[in-house]
């Protein structure tokens, strides 16, 4: 019954997304956050702390694909938002991309910098970044205020919630084989499924679009960088 209700939300917050491309969750994100029922699906990681996680949905039934395996999924993808990012998930999936600023991961982790950290600009000054991060030269504290800001700047323009891509907005199911043809976290997702399962997947920007994100073929933005994303899923066959 509780899963029913959580879909309910779930088809209410949504529209379309994905291929490799998505967006959604946001509110009913907080029922599943209190949920024992999320599957990791990396390597020890553990359920909502998990880069890639999956609460099922419908189970489905058969045998799990192998390897190299052709599948065919329904999807629709959406935004989420970096708003629950832990100081290790900004390490891993933000600050890894810095370019000169990668050694600064042991502070933040030490100093616990998350999101909501990060982004409170009386907290996070380039003071701060002297004092408790230890960085002496100016550049390296202007260039990490800076891509924070640009950071910010991307919640607004991308709101939580907002669909990227969808399989009913193309009008086809999206097919691939297993292994090559998708992003990682739905590689990882569809592996985990059987057919007629369907779930909600929300994957880290490490194993999504990453920092450069994705765009269309005139250079509109689809999915911003460091995108965390939420994906419906539907294994067909």
């Amino acid at each position: 019954m509780m899963q029913l209700f959580i879909y309910f939300i779930l088809l209410i917050a949504s529209c379309d997304a994905f291929a490799p491309s998505s967006r959604l969750i946001t509110k009913s994100t907080m029922l599943f956050e209190s949920s024992e029922d999320w599957i990791p699906l990396v390597k020890d990681s553990a359920g909502v702390s998990s880069p890639v996680r999956k609460f099922i949905l419908i189970e489905g039934i058969g045998e799990l694909p192998s390897d190299g395996s052709s599948v065919e999924i329904e999807y629709t993808g959406s935004l989420v938002g970096e708003a629950d990012w832990s100081s290790k998930d900004i390490c891993e999936c933000w600050l890894s991309q810095l370019q000169g600023l990668e050694h600064l991961s042991e502070r933040f982790l030490l100093n616990n910098i998350d999101f909501s950290m990060l982004c409170d600009e009386n907290v996070f000054t380039e003071e701060y970044c002297a004092t408790a991060l230890g960085i002496i030269k100016k550049i390296e504290a202007k260039k990490l205020i800076m891509a924070r800001n640009r950071l910010k700047k991307s919640q607004i323009e991308y709101p939580a919630g907002t669909v990227f891509d969808s399989s009913a907005k193309r009008g086809k199911n999206f097919s691939f084989k297993l292994g090559k043809g998708a992003i990682r976290a739905i590689d990882l997702a569809v592996r985990s499924m059987r057919e007629g399962e369907k779930a909600i997947v929300v994957c880290r920007a490490d194993y999504g679009y990453g920092a450069e994100g994705l765009r269309s073929r005139d250079g509109t933005v689809i999915v911003p960088p460091f995108a965390t994303l939420n994906f419906e899923l539907k294994r067909i066959c």
